[in-house]
């Protein structure tokens, strides 16, 4: 897997082998989480999608193009919940009920799991404990979900990351307090401006 790594602007990217994980949150959304599929396909890499299991009910063919593809599934809670907030059972309650929406829309287990937000607290970790789940994070946020957000700078900070690091972006937006958060077009506008970056060896 190749990205680009910052040049003296955001149009001047090279490709370097730096290998990473690519991760989107908060889909499927059916305007984005296509445009997003077919930048990954451009790049020819494979992501992890956590998918939020209201959504994924709303969009099963989605769910299973995202497997379809050779992407990982991942649930994301039924409503996207902040489980710190949540008491215990309802933790449990939301953590269950997100995955098997997911797995129902995707006809298979769906073993993987991010919280909200990356909080746990704990009613969180000890819904993880009932659910034998553990909780996938991040190394690099690119924090394409701000609703100032620019491709450019998105771009900057994939190539940015180290060997293995996991990259954290997003497909969908779930109640955002900004309703320009809703709007993926940078996240897929930085997808594809990697996917046109040179390439260190030339080609």
């Amino acid at each position: 897997m190749s990205f680009p790594v910052p040049g003296t602007s955001n149009d001047a990217l090279v490709v370097q082998a730096t290998p990473v994980r690519l991760t989107f949150d908060d889909g499927p959304d059916p305007r984005f989480t296509p445009l997003v599929l077919d930048a990954l396909g451009e790049l020819g890499v494979t992501a992890t999608f956590y998918c939020v299991g209201r959504r994924a009910l709303a969009w099963p063919e989605l769910v299973r193009r995202i497997a379809a593809e050779g992407h990982e599934v991942g649930s994301h809670t039924m409503t996207h919940a902040d489980l710190s907030r949540l008491d215990p059972l309802h933790a449990i309650r939301s953590i269950r009920d997100g995955r098997r929406a997911v797995e129902s829309a995707l006809g298979a287990p769906a073993r993987r799991f991010r919280a909200p937000f990356g909080r746990l607290g704990a009613s969180g970790k000890i819904a993880l404990a009932v659910c034998r789940l553990e909780h996938d994070g991040w190394d690099v946020d690119p924090e394409d979900w701000l609703p100032e957000a620019k491709m450019g700078a998105i771009a900057l900070a994939v190539g940015s990351a180290g060997p293995d690091d996991v990259v954290l972006l997003h497909d969908g937006a779930e109640s955002p307090r900004d309703p320009r958060c809703l709007d993926r077009s940078q996240t897929v506008g930085a997808l594809r401006l990697l996917a046109r970056a040179p390439r260190a060896d030339g080609s």
